[in-house]
């Protein structure tokens, strides 16, 4: 049997909440670590409208979707493969 992987983060910034799943490697083990780079990345640009910040999170390496939510929970998911 052939078992994908996914990692998902969850990012906060005042105007949306973002998921992020990416890629993984099947011995893939979760960690919590500081401020990620998608985080810094989400930071920086959370004035952009949902479409433009989701497009731009999955040019990312690994990344095989974004969820932009918006303060009533609605939003965008942009997908780049489905395992």
């Amino acid at each position: 049997m052939s078992v994908l992987v996914e990692s998902i983060h969850r990012i906060t910034v005042p105007k949306y909440v973002i998921r992020v799943w990416k890629q993984e490697l099947p011995d893939y083990k979760h960690t919590t670590t500081g401020v990620t780079e998608l985080e810094l990345l989400a930071l920086k640009n959370q004035e952009l409208p949902a479409e433009e910040l989701a497009g731009l999170i999955l040019e990312g390496e690994d990344i095989n979707a974004v969820e932009v939510l918006g303060w009533n929970g609605s939003g965008v998911v942009f997908y780049r493969n489905w395992p």
